[in-house]
């Protein structure tokens, strides 16, 4: 599949929002504020194959899809980046946040553009539990998608920024090994987790 193709799905599942769908979000807590920040939202019917990968079918599970893009969809300024390419998207039930699928297996981080500021900032970056805790934090941070995540993690020098201490502890445990773990804080007071 090319990134055209990829961009041209993304924006069929965009088309297919309702307001239902928006209300069901917003129920939980998503802003559309935050859906603009994290460069929209869709919704399909999914068929979930091998290895966490999906395909759209048109009789499947439904559920919320999100763009993983190459660089930040919207610039600091406020405008929407159109130069922006959707390299991969993540499809999550909201009435299950914790399993998510990928279309192409391409990224391991949801909201890998932030990496970058992260790698030459002194800020520590924000890492949520679930695609749709990210979405509700309007992207600010980042979700985890596969065990190479946590490769990427370990090698940033400001730190982590946790939900709570419990899931700091939860990052500490897959990061800790013989390379030195990043600091981790919490969200709350930005005291060490673990």
């Amino acid at each position: 599949m090319t990134g055209t193709n990829l961009a041209a799905e993304f924006s069929v599942a965009v088309r297919a929002i309702r307001q239902h769908h928006l209300d069901h979000l917003m129920a939980r807590g998503i802003t559309g504020r935050a859906m603009i920040a994290v460069g929209l939202v869709g919704v399909a019917r999914i068929e979930v194959g091998r290895a966490g990968l999906y395909q759209p079918a048109d009789h499947g599970l439904p559920v919320l899809i999100l763009p993983c893009w190459d660089r930040a969809p919207v610039r600091p300024d406020g405008s929407v980046a159109w130069d922006a390419v959707p390299v991969d998207l993540v499809a999550v039930r909201t009435d299950d946040p914790g399993r998510w699928w990928l279309r192409r297996g391409a990224v391991t981080l949801l909201g890998e553009w932030l990496l970058d500021h992260a790698l030459l900032g002194d800020d520590p970056i924000r890492v949520y539990r679930d695609p749709l805790a990210w979405l509700r934090a309007g992207g600010d941070g980042v979700v985890v998608l596969d065990d190479a995540g946590f490769d990427i993690l370990a090698n940033l020098p400001a730190g982590l920024v946790a939900e709570d201490v419990e899931h700091g502890q939860e990052i500490r445990a897959r990061l800790s090994r013989p390379l030195p773990v990043p600091r981790i804080f919490v969200a709350a007071d930005r005291r060490a987790a673990a």
